[in-house]
This record gives structure tokens, sequence and C-alpha cells, in this order.
């Protein structure tokens, strides 16, 4: 009884006075399911890309692999810490140790929006420079675009220890990793960490679809000569089209987060306790999306998941698989 209500009390306090314990066990309830999500869906997304060549031959699911990886130190990362929290298993924390724990969990999402835009920029150049992309592509390159999108978001993570901080003037009482920061680190990072990123996936994106029209229009001009050349702009496009709702997707969920950042400019903390683990854990959900998306858009996932489930769950005819 004693522990229960200690586990209580480390609840309200984390929570704020704000928001009641039934719903800091909701959201504890929520982590526990997103964790399972997370690790299954991108285990299996990782493994794919690993285990079977035909998967490592797109460099589109390398960078997919790797983003997967990303979405894995979420789980690993953000729910434990975000877990031990609200359950005062880490007990009273000092300033400096909360924002350990915030910049751990901040670059896993800045890592995520830096893949995304690594391979939108990977799109646009299969499809506007098909001829020269496998040249232009090559292994040294992709090694060197995921390298540069956990280094730069690592480096930018590690700026308040640098003196951008509020570690002198904290008195919440309690670890809020969000505001453990000052209000001018958490805009500009706002801007560094989503905008920046959404805006160069957006020009991508548009050039995409600019390049495809162009090259659809010429299509249908010499439909006998380039009937092999539509059919492979239309697999290009499909991919293109996959990351283009992963990266709508990402936006949607990361855009309460961004809002909610600098909202106490408005709202006091307290009011914004509830939405701000809305939308933080909304943030989370994303990284147990994409593993859904590309099972239900790209067959090479699907075949690949399957071929991993049957070895833990075999099935014995072809209706069962």
């Amino acid at each position: 009884m004693e522990l229960l209500n200690a586990s209580s009390t480390a609840l309200e306090l984390y929570c704020s006075s704000s928001l009641t314990t039934a719903y800091c066990v909701s959201f504890l309830v929520f982590d526990a399911v997103l964790f399972l999500g997370i690790t299954i869906g991108n285990t299996l997304v990782v493994l794919s890309v690993v285990l079977f060549s035909n998967m490592r031959s797109s460099t589109t699911n390398i960078f997919l692999a790797s983003l997967a990886v990303a979405d894995l130190s979420v789980a690993f990362l953000c729910i434990p810490i975000d877990v031990m929290l609200a359950l005062g298993v880490v007990g009273d924390v000092s300033p400096l140790v909360c924002l350990i724990g915030s910049q751990l969990t901040s670059v896993s999402f800045a890592v995520s929006a830096n893949h995304l835009v690594v391979v939108a920029y990977d799109r646009f150049l299969a499809i506007s420079r098909p001829l020269h992309y496998p040249g232009h592509m090559t292994t040294t390159r992709v090694r060197f675009l995921i390298f540069a999108s956990w280094s730069v978001a690592i480096l930018l993570s590690l700026v308040p220890f640098f003196g951008w901080n509020s570690l002198g003037t904290y008195d919440l009482g309690y670890c809020d990793l969000l505001f453990i920061h000052p209000f001018s680190y958490r805009c500009t990072a706002v801007v560094f960490l989503a905008f920046v990123p959404f805006t160069m996936m957006g020009y991508f994106y548009w050039r995409i679809f600019k390049v495809a029209r162009e090259q659809r229009r010429r299509i249908r001009e010499q439909t006998q000569v380039l009937h092999l050349s539509k059919r492979k702009l239309g697999l290009e496009l499909k991919a293109a089209k996959t990351v283009g709702l992963i990266m709508g997707i990402f936006i949607l969920e990361y855009t309460p987060a961004s809002l909610v950042s600098c909202a106490d400019v408005v709202f006091t903390v307290e009011e914004l306790a509830v939405f701000k683990l809305f939308s933080f854990h909304l943030l989370y959900s994303n990284s147990a999306v994409n593993p859904m998306m590309y099972a239900f858009r790209s067959k090479e996932f699907r075949g690949g998941f399957v071929k991993l489930l049957r070895t833990v769950f075999p099935c014995g005819t072809k209706r069962d698989q």
C-alpha cells in the first residue's frame, strides 16, 4: 500500500496539479502499447533490409532501415525516460539530469526528420535524373548521408550543454522534459528541427511531381518507344508517394508538439499539461505508424515481413500464409 501511495504521489507531481492520476495512468498504458508496436514493427523493417538481398538493392530501403533504427530509439530512449519520470523511478532528479534526459529524447525526433529529408532528396534524384542516379547515389554517398543525418541531430542536441539552458532558474519542482529549456531555445529548436526539414521535404516533393508530370507528358507522346520508361516511372512514383505519405503523417503528428513548445508565451505550464502529454505521445506514435505504412504500400516490405514472421509462426498451407 505504501508503494502504491508513493507511485500515486509521484504521478501527481510529475503531471502537475492540473492533471489527474487517471490521465497519467492512461498515458502510461499507451506508452506500453506503443513500445511493443514500435519495437516489433521497426525490428521487422531492419531485419527485412539486412537479411534479404532484394531489399538491400534499393537505396530508399537502406535509408528507411536507418530511419527504423531512429524509431527504435524512441522505444528504447524516449518511452522509458517518460515512464521512469512519471512513476518516480528516478527519484528527485537534478535539472542537469533532466536536461540530459530531454536531449536524449530530442535526438530521436531530429534523426527521424533528417532521414525523411534525405529520403525525399533520394526520390527526387531517382525521378529527375534516372540515368545519372546509380552513379550519383553510390554506397559511399549513402553512408555519408546516413552519418550526416545522425551526427547533425546529435550536434544540435548538444547545444544546450554549452550554456543555452535554464539550469540556474528552473523551479518547477519536477522534471519537465520540454520546459527544462528556455523559451528562446525551444522556439529556435522548433525552427531548425521541424520547420526547416518540413520546408526541404516540401521543396523536394514539389520538384518530384513537377518532373513526373513533365515525364508523363513526354511518355504519352511516345507511348510505343517509351513503354518501359513509363513502367519504371510508375514504380519510382509509387515509392515516392509512399514516402510522401509517411512524411505527411510525420508533419501532422509533429505539428502539435511544435506548437506547444512555444505556447507558454500565452498559457501557463500547468494549463498546457494535458495538451503537452497528448501532443508528444502523438509524436511517439509516429514511430509505430511507419512500419504499417511500409506494409500497406510496399509489396517488398510485405514479403519481407511475412518471411520473418513465418520463422516465428510457421504456417502449413499457402492459404495459412
